[in-house]
């Protein structure tokens, strides 16, 4: 969801409800609410790390959801 947000330049067309920080943190804490299997959990904790990586995350905290 990042990489499609910063390589279709959605960045110019967003508000606060149409903002990756709050849709991320929404999809996350809804998926957190059930008990996942251990290849779904690997996946996801796969896409935090390159979220972790990335200069969105490096240089502003974002999204901010995500706790190292």
């Amino acid at each position: 969801m990042v990489n499609h947000f910063v390589d279709d330049e959605h960045f110019c067309y967003f508000d606060d409800m149409y903002s990756p920080e709050y849709s991320l943190q929404w999809i996350y804490e809804d998926i957190m609410k059930y008990d996942i299997d251990q290849e779904s959990r690997r996946l996801l904790e796969e896409g935090h790390k390159e979220i972790l990586q990335s200069e969105c995350y490096q240089e502003y905290g974002y999204p901010s959801y995500i706790e190292r």
